[in-house]
């Protein structure tokens, strides 16, 4: 092949694999709005500005921007809001959600049809053609360890390397919540997996208190206020009698 054969070959390849423009800040401003303002109503807690940054993103998924290209994984400590903030992402994008425990669960119950349920290919109801969706995955880290034909394996590092290829050929996105840091990633599944699920998903830190921890101090805090109302009514009502 002749170099200007070659080059023009290259040239083709970059124009038709060249990005989709990008939309216009204005509209990414009313679609964030939008998305906040959603979250808010579905009951999202905007702890720690979390609220904004996922409105973001679901923003950047919904108008095609560069921003959310890959999945998001939310790793923070127990009780700060990942769960809520998957479960809506997953509603937003059309996600199938599932629990690390749920998915370990569907590998042991059966492991040769398993891909079908992580990695699906499912028929649109309108013109036939196969729609790729994404996968939530939730409490990566809280799963117990498969087993199939004697031996133990970590089904969820198998389900990232199958979601890996799944991205790949059909775009299709995998969104992870988890209480482990990346070096825990990297001691139980392996460094492969943590550097894939790095390019499967886009990696933000769920930091702040523990909510629930929070939630039932209030709670203990009312509960004894109560007791101790009803214990001063008791007493001035035996003063009166």
């Amino acid at each position: 092949m002749a170099f200007s054969d070659e080059l023009r070959n290259i040239m083709a390849g970059a124009k038709r694999d060249a990005p989709a423009p990008q939309p216009e800040p204005e509209a990414m401003r009313k679609e964030a709005t939008r998305a906040a303002i959603w979250l808010a109503r579905h009951g999202h807690d905007d702890r720690e500005r979390h609220g904004e940054r996922l409105a973001w993103y679901l923003a950047c998924y919904r108008l095609g921007h560069g921003a959310a290209d890959k999945g998001i994984c939310l790793s923070g400590p127990c009780g700060t809001g990942k769960t809520v903030a998957l479960r809506l992402l997953a509603r937003w994008v059309g996600a199938h959600y599932m629990t690390a425990t749920q998915a370990v669960e569907s590998y042991r119950a059966d492991a040769e049809g398993w891909p079908e349920i992580v990695t699906p290919r499912l028929p649109s109801m309108w013109d036939g053609v196969n729609v790729w969706p994404d996968l939530a995955i939730d409490d990566l880290g809280a799963e117990p360890t498969a087993a199939s034909y004697g031996q133990r394996s970590e089904a969820l590092a198998t389900l990232v390397d199958m979601r890996e290829t799944y991205y790949r050929q059909h775009g299709a996105r995998l969104h992870i919540a988890t209480n482990l840091v990346q070096a825990e990633i990297a001691t139980r599944y392996g460094d492969r997996t943590l550097s894939r699920l790095l390019g499967l998903c886009h990696w933000r830190e769920w930091a702040g208190a523990d909510g629930r921890q929070a939630t039932t101090a209030a709670k203990t805090g009312t509960d004894k206020g109560m007791t101790n109302e009803t214990r001063h009514s008791g007493a001035n009502a035996g003063e009166a009698r």
